[in-house]
């Protein structure tokens, strides 16, 4: 009797499929979530993004949960720090889409963590109104006299007009800007680098949060709702069919899921 058959078989089910692994936690993640934000009796349920959105406010303590690990020097506080260095460097060297947009670190949208800008010089004053709900920035500037000389509404598609080493000098070049001085175009040129609700965690500051080799901005409050942005979109890229199985995605969803199973309540 030959066994090779078996031994092919078997062979084949030793490497462990971590895409499989992702949706079977993200579905365990999922009932935690659907069970503990109900709407109000007779309302629909809220949507996937609405509740995303309510965990990255930290309603259910979530990233609470994830701050804590990334303060703490315990063994599972540095496993997890340990699993988001790996997940960093994966999405790093892998590129992964959803809706067309790449899964990083090192590019996340949170129009909640900028602040609206009134500012006022040499008696022109310039406002960058940031519209958290319909994820927008309402540029304008008046001169001394109040009348309106420059207006933009940054929407998502947008903004990426707006990013990039070279992106002022191109829309100078387009004549965005053109009915501004060069004094003036320079200084709203800081106040929108300044109000970009595109973060990168990887701009450390004085004291950065060191997580594995790399070094992560101070603001642990955004890291934590990056993470969850971040789990989110692996999840809507493999749910959607937006990814194409391979060893190299496998790379990416296996600490995407050590990081997903740590923070799910009670597991």
């Amino acid at each position: 009797m030959t066994y090779i058959g078996n031994e092919l078989q078997w062979k084949r089910l030793i490497e462990v499929d971590w895409l499989g692994q992702y949706v079977k936690t993200w579905v365990a993640f999922n009932a935690w979530y659907s069970n503990n934000f109900k709407p109000p009796q007779g309302k629909k349920r809220f949507s996937d993004r609405k509740i995303i959105e309510k965990i990255k406010n930290d309603e259910g303590d979530i990233c609470s949960k994830i701050e804590n690990f990334l303060l703490g020097t315990g063994s599972d506080q540095k496993s997890f720090q340990s699993n988001l260095a790996d997940l960093h460097k994966a999405l790093s060297d892998i590129t992964i889409k959803s809706n067309g947009k790449r899964i990083w670190l090192q590019q996340i949208s949170d129009y909640q963590e900028k602040k609206s800008i009134d500012n006022k010089r040499n008696g022109i004053t310039y406002k960058i109104k940031i519209d958290e709900k319909n994820k927008t920035r309402k540029v304008t500037v008046d001169n001394k006299s109040g009348k309106n000389i420059f207006k933009e509404i940054i929407t998502t598609q947008r903004e990426e007009s707006f990013q990039g080493e070279k992106w002022f000098e191109k829309l100078v070049d387009q004549g965005v800007f053109m009915k501004l001085t060069l004094s003036q175009r320079n200084h709203l040129k800081v106040l929108i680098e300044e109000s970009s609700p595109i973060h990168n965690l990887l701009n450390s500051d004085n004291i950065p949060t060191e997580i594995g080799p790399y070094k992560f901005t101070s603001d642990k409050k955004l890291i934590a709702r990056a993470i969850i942005e971040i789990l989110y979109q692996l999840r809507n890229a493999l749910f959607h069919g937006e990814i194409t199985p391979s060893p190299e995605v496998q790379t990416v969803y296996q600490p995407a899921y050590l990081v997903l199973k740590k923070i799910i309540p009670g597991v």
